[in-house]
């Protein structure tokens, strides 16, 4: 069974998913809060297996979101994911969370650019085509954020509600880009995992923090 977290932004989201070939989903908990929720990450993960009959022992590979995001958050996540690596000695997986939601917009095969508040007039974003990521990840400030979307010209915006929020006035700039509100979901860790022939090593995770603190 594969546990997969994700909490990049001020969703906390976890699932179970299963060892067959169809990787399916048998739990899940998803907490949507005005402050990151991840500091309850265990007493959620214990009530996710509790709700399957399932022991933290049944956990075989762990699936995390590194971020860039909430500093909170990803800190928390993997520290959770890296415990459980060095006690029960699971494999682990770590997943940019751009690329994550890149995937999950299902439209990371056309020009789409994705980014997330990060703080003040600051974004973490980065830009995709045809499956792949064709931009560094960056942080970058609003002025030059926008000289990022003229240049690469998407046809798509993702990024979490509070993203546009914080930063729809810059966004309206561009009314023919298409907008793409969504959150990270962990189920999809696996699924990007399985399309990048990505597999779960015996080494710790690290997080994307690109900032200095």
């Amino acid at each position: 069974m594969k546990l997969c977290i994700e909490t990049s932004t001020r969703m906390l989201s976890l699932s179970l998913v299963n060892n067959s070939v169809n990787n399916r989903e048998i739990a899940k908990v998803e907490i949507l809060a005005q402050k990151p929720y991840s500091q309850n990450i265990a007493l959620a993960v214990d009530f996710m297996l509790k709700s399957v009959a399932r022991k933290i022992q049944n956990i075989s590979e762990v699936y995390a979101g590194t971020g860039p995001g909430s500093f909170t958050g990803i800190r928390v996540g993997l520290t959770f994911a890296n415990t459980l690596h060095q006690f029960l000695g699971i494999p682990l997986l770590g997943i940019p969370t751009l690329d994550l939601l890149a995937f999950s917009s299902g439209k990371w095969y056309n020009p789409t650019i994705v980014f997330l508040k990060s703080r003040r007039d600051e974004v973490f974003c980065s830009f995709y085509c045809n499956g792949n990521r064709k931009a560094d990840y960056m942080v970058v400030k609003m002025d030059d954020f926008r000289t990022f979307i003229e240049k690469n010209n998407p046809e798509f915006l993702v990024s979490t509600e509070d993203g546009f929020e914080e930063f729809g006035e810059l966004i309206n700039q561009f009314p023919s880009c298409h907008i793409i509100r969504i959150y990270p979901h962990a189920s999809a860790l696996v699924l990007l995992a399985r399309e990048k022939g990505l597999k779960p090593r015996p080494e710790f995770l690290h997080p994307m923090y690109l900032r200095g603190f």
